[in-house]
């Protein structure tokens, strides 16, 4: 089993989101035999999902987020991990600097996003042997942006209902762009 793994700084709002959404979007397309968690860079165990996180998954109709609590990021947790994705780009320091062998395997979400959106699916796929983070290790430097701060996505747990609103969207954006790359490892896996 495949193991994803998304961070963000309390595990309360943006990874919780993340996680759930694309374990429902992998679920509906078929993919079954990956694991998603999230945790939190600088969080404390056991709190509850930011009410704007969990109101939008049920409105969704995602379900299973109603009894999430928050962890903070261990070091086993992310060594194990097949690919870690970050909602900002501290983040994705934070854990290399934490566990230095997650290099080749953490990313943030909009960059995964991005770099996803510019692979071949079939070519990639292929000579990667499926490895999601192998694919988007190659395609890298193909889909270099020329503003890094495009690759964060903002924490919306200040703002009103319109920043988080933005953030779903950025997050649903960005995971409807991973899936299809997620989609078609685990069946160049499979054959």
């Amino acid at each position: 089993m495949s193991v994803i793994v998304i961070a963000c700084e309390g595990n309360i709002c943006r990874s919780p989101y993340v996680q759930f959404a694309l374990a429902d979007a992998l679920d509906r397309s078929g993919v079954h035999d990956h694991s998603v968690r999230s945790v939190g860079v600088r969080t404390v165990a056991g709190r509850p999902m930011f009410h704007r996180s969990s109101a939008a998954l049920a409105a969704a109709g995602i379900t299973g987020h109603e009894s999430f609590r928050s962890s903070p990021a261990t070091p086993a947790l992310l060594a194990d991990a097949d690919l870690v994705l970050t909602m900002e780009r501290w983040h994705r320091s934070s854990i290399v600097e934490r566990v230095p062998r997650t290099l080749r395997r953490v990313f943030t979400l909009r960059e995964a996003a991005r770099i996803a959106s510019r692979a071949d699916l079939v070519a990639d796929v292929a000579v990667t042997g499926g490895d999601v983070a192998a694919v988007l290790r190659r395609r890298r430097l193909d889909a270099i942006t020329p503003d890094p701060v495009a690759d964060d996505i903002p924490d919306p747990v200040a703002g009103d209902a319109e920043a988080h609103a933005a953030f779903r969207r950025t997050a649903d954006d960005a995971v409807s762009a991973l899936v299809p790359l997620i989609v078609a490892c685990a069946s160049g896996a499979a054959a």
